[in-house]
This record gives structure tokens, C-alpha cells and sequence, in this order.
């Protein structure tokens, strides 16, 4: 029960703020005008998987900025307002309060990754916009990247924002996590190649 309140206040809290709109905004925004950018090469379907994926995982590093504030402010929030020594007095367990706060800083952050494979979506079927040959809509190709590339990213960077943004009290090494895993993962990506 107080999981449940502690989660419904937090998500209101975070997905009312004026910067997570903006993230919104700004995530749909750089689908669209990636999709205006990028043009695939002769005989090749605008509307690929490899291109639906790849818009999804670029738009993801964008992500990392706007997700480390949403979790960072979940985690940190109450150290920084100096109103955490009245938090624990009351009859809340300290796992239902960090519990409620994670799982809305997640949520948030996991709609925020919904948009980008919308947005790929709404780039490749909104008037003015499609200039080449589509291949017939397949929902599996913007589903099947959300759950598997996306929603998974979001759950592990969430839960690593929030651990370091708790254990410092500060929304920064939030920052830090998203920087260190931005440049771990092109490390990665660069030494498989």
C-alpha cells in the first residue's frame, strides 16, 4: 500500500515536470529529423529493421543525459530539498520508499525509450516525410526492438543512475554513469568490430 502511494506521487512528480516533456519533445524531435538525414543506399526499404534498431540505439545515447536526471532526481531529491531526516521517521520502510522512487524513475524512463521507436514509426508514415519505397508495416520490427533493445537498456542504466545518485545523495555521478557507459559501450563496440 505504501509502495503503491510512494510510486503513484513520484511518477506524478516526475512525469509532471516541464524537462521530461522536453525529453519527450526532444526524443520524437531527433527521429524526425534523423529519418531527413540518413537516406539509405540505392534499393534498400527506408523502413528496414537495421535502420528502425539503429535510429532506436542512436537516440538511446541521447537518452543516457535525460535518464541520468530523471533517476538522479528520484535518488537525490530529499537530500538535496534537506527534508531527508524527516523521511524515515515516519512508518515507511526504506525498501518501499526507494522501491516507489525507482520504479517511477524506471517507468518515466522507460516511456521516454518508447518514444524513440514511435518516433522512428511516425518519421517513416506521416505526410511529407516518406520519400522512398516502404516495405509493408510490421509492428514486430518496432516491438520486438523496444523490448529487446531498449526497455532492457533502460531497466540496467536506470538502476545504475539511481545506485550511484543514492549512495552519493547528488544527481551527479548519475551524470558520471551515463558518461562511463556511453564510452564503455563504443569501446566494446569498437573492439568487436
Amino acid at each position: 500500500m505504501k509502495l503503491r502511494k510512494i510510486f503513484s506521487f513520484e511518477f506524478a512528480y516526475l512525469a509532471g515536470r516541464i524537462s521530461t516533456r522536453l525529453y519527450l519533445a526532444v526524443l520524437l524531435l531527433f527521429t524526425l529529423v534523423m529519418k531527413l538525414l540518413v537516406t539509405p543506399g540505392d534499393g534498400v526499404y527506408t523502413n528496414n529493421t537495421f535502420h528502425i534498431t539503429a535510429m532506436t540505439v542512436i537516440g538511446g545515447l541521447i537518452w543516457l543525459v535525460m535518464g541520468a536526471s530523471i533517476a538522479g532526481e528520484a535518488a537525490a531529491r530529499d537530500v538535496k530539498m534537506r527534508m531527508h531526516p524527516l523521511i524515515f521517521t515516519t512508518p515507511v520502510t526504506k525498501f518501499d520508499y526507494l522501491a516507489g522512487r525507482f520504479s517511477a524513475a524506471f517507468l518515466v524512463n522507460a516511456l521516454l525509450m518508447l518514444s524513440l521507436p514511435l518516433g522512428v514509426l511516425l518519421s517513416f508514415y506521416l505526410p511529407g516525410l516518406n520519400e522512398g519505397e516502404l516495405l509493408p508495416f510490421r509492428s514486430w520490427a518496432y516491438v520486438s526492438v523496444y523490448f529487446l533493445m531498449a526497455l532492457p537498456n533502460a531497466v540496467i542504466v536506470t538502476a545504475f543512475q539511481f545506485s550511484f545518485a543514492l549512495l552519493s545523495r547528488r544527481v551527479m555521478p548519475s551524470y558520471l554513469v551515463s558518461l562511463l557507459l556511453a564510452v564503455v559501450a563504443q569501446v566494446i563496440a569498437l573492439s568487436a568490430a
